[in-house]
């Protein structure tokens, strides 16, 4: 999450956000990950809940509480829906930053172990077939920022990818001879 936040707020800063939408987005940052502490699936609608409850009481009014749910939903991975707002684009960017990072693997890494702890266990080809497929067929950056900073970047790990499973599929073929 402090990740996210981070790139989130580079991002702000590069897409010239004011000080209210800053604030905004990191908000919607900091709760958009909260429902993992109860499970893995439809963790939003638990970061929803969190923000209603808890929001108001922190001077947050309606309309900026609105605009924080909708940020946080649209990290929803299990929807055809895509960013719509300036401030929905930078939130979907910076939870995917590392895609075009040079720490891709260590970031990875732990993505593979907390899926693992939720009974998601894959084998190394499994997880590259994985990554390859959501970052070539599911993930796009939406921001002209994340464009130009990291689509190389994720290009790279593309084809890094691509190696990897060509080198698995090669040891499962000699270990099947």
């Amino acid at each position: 999450t402090l990740n996210v936040e981070k790139a989130a707020l580079r991002l702000a800063k590069l897409e010239g956000l004011d000080e209210e939408e800053t604030l905004i987005l990191q908000t919607a940052v900091l709760y958009h990950d909260t429902g993992y502490i109860i499970n893995d699936t439809d963790n939003e609608l638990f970061a929803v809940n969190l923000v209603k409850a808890n929001l108001p009481k922190f001077g947050y009014n309606e309309s900026q509480i609105q605009q924080i749910i909708q940020i946080i939903e649209a990290t929803q991975h299990n929807t055809n829906n895509k960013p719509s707002t300036l401030l929905e684009k930078i939130m979907c960017d910076a939870d995917h930053d590392y895609f075009g990072r040079a720490d891709y693997y260590a970031v990875s890494k732990k993505l593979r172990m907390e899926l693992e702890n939720y009974g998601k266990e894959m084998t190394n080809k499994e997880w590259v077939i994985y990554q390859l497929n959501y970052l070539e067929n599911i993930h796009e950056f939406y921001t002209d920022t994340a464009k130009n900073i990291r689509q190389y970047g994720k290009n790279l790990r593309i084809q890094e990818l691509k190696k990897i499973l060509k080198y698995e599929e090669e040891m499962e073929a000699r270990i099947q001879k």
